[in-house]
């Protein structure tokens, strides 16, 4: 946890507190959340220009912890236009972005994962996806080729739950290798582990559901392999116990979630990153909110290593969740989106661009990834107007 005492913490101020941790040390609390863009070419998944001047251009303005965008652990996986990381030529793409962000005095985490049935043949290069479980996601998923209905992924078979674990074990090791400060397990938002995890996705009848220790067996065996490979304080990880994106529910979360924290904060897990609320909650019987009113409250208690707080937080909320003891760091995405230089802002008290084009939101080129300006550069253009505006 960090070394800063809690009387240096203000409700107006918590966010804005030096974090004192030789993992995650910073000016602030304020974390750059993963974030899927899609910005890589999709034949080859390689980490490319538009990435190393978007996350530089995050951490030049005054976020100094950046997570990055789920990165594919091997071709079988979704969001083949994400920068993945199982070939030479896409960890080189990656080691350029590190080098960037660490010009700027920034750290930078790769969130690492697998697609399971979030995976669609159009993304993965025309690979069937596999899951736990024979269950497909109800509704339409976004392709190469338009919207299409999610397809039904095959059971996995116990080799491919081991072939994945050494998929993973590989991820992190290269990870830490070519730079990167850490590594987070993508356990969250349905994807693999995720679908391991929780009874709605996992109806096994062998050693890897059921229980919630047996549905649990998979993603704390990753833990482990990636323990092994770098080390317990380098790996983190990010939960969403409620969350229902990619048509996720777990019928008694409290119970699930509670143990598995036990299991992390034995590992003496580096971070956890805790999730809040996010999609499409009519699917399940069940609103998010009333299975659990507030994660943190819930499931602090089990876990000592660091906690990150996130999910539609602004700045009061955020202050609001680090001085309660609740959170040593809140991570922001979506306001990242619109507002590169969003820890100045936060620090300044300026207004911030809630105008968000989602309509090239998460596939394209750099309109809509590097062209939102900065405070800054919005003045001066305005001041430019003004000018013009004189000068007739």
């Amino acid at each position: 946890m960090g070394c800063c005492s809690s009387s240096e913490l203000t409700l107006e101020n918590a966010l804005l507190v030096p974090y004192d941790h030789h993992l995650f040390n910073s000016p602030n609390r304020i974390v750059h959340a993963a974030m899927t863009r899609g910005r890589c070419n999709p034949m080859t998944s390689i980490p490319n220009e538009l990435l190393v001047q978007y996350y530089s251009r995050i951490a030049k303005n005054g976020c100094k912890l950046i997570l990055t965008e789920c990165s594919g652990i091997s071709p079988n996986n979704a969001f083949c236009t994400n920068g993945s990381c199982y070939t030479d030529e896409q960890l080189a793409g990656w080691k350029k972005v590190v080098d960037a962000v660490h010009k700027e005095g920034a750290k930078i985490f790769l969130q690492i994962f697998h697609g399971g049935r979030a995976n669609h043949p159009d993304n993965c290069f025309g690979n069937t996806p596999y899951a736990p479980s024979p269950i497909a996601i109800r509704g339409e998923d976004h392709t190469m080729e338009g919207k299409k209905p999610h397809v039904e992924p095959t059971e996995m078979t116990v080799e491919q739950i081991m072939e994945v674990c050494s998929q993973f074990k590989t991820a992190a090791k290269n990870a830490i290798d070519i730079g990167f400060d850490g590594v987070q397990l993508h356990n969250a938002n349905g994807y693999l582990l995720d679908q391991f995890t929780r009874s709605h996705t996992n109806r096994r009848n062998d050693n890897y559901g059921g229980s919630v220790e047996n549905r649990l067996r998979f993603p704390l065996e990753v833990v482990d392999a990636c323990i092994e490979a770098i080390g317990c304080e380098k790996l983190g990880i990010k939960l969403s116990p409620i969350g229902r994106y990619n048509d996720m529910y777990d019928e008694n979360p409290k119970e699930t979630y509670a143990y598995f924290l036990k299991e992390l904060n034995k590992r003496k897990l580096g971070f956890v990153e805790m999730m809040g609320a996010f999609g499409d909650d009519s699917l399940h019987p069940i609103k998010p909110n009333d299975q659990i009113p507030d994660l943190n409250k819930e499931f602090r208690h089990f876990y000592k290593g660091i906690w990150i707080a996130n999910g539609h937080y602004d700045f009061k909320r955020g202050n609001e969740v680090i001085y309660e003891g609740l959170a040593d760091l809140v991570s922001f995405g979506t306001k990242f989106i619109s507002n590169p230089d969003l820890v100045l802002r936060f620090e300044k008290g300026l207004e911030l661009n809630n105008e968000v084009n989602w309509g090239n939101c998460f596939y394209g080129g750099a309109e809509g990834y590097l062209d939102y300006p900065t405070y800054e550069e919005q003045l001066k253009v305005k001041e430019e107007k003004e000018e013009k505006q004189l000068e007739k």
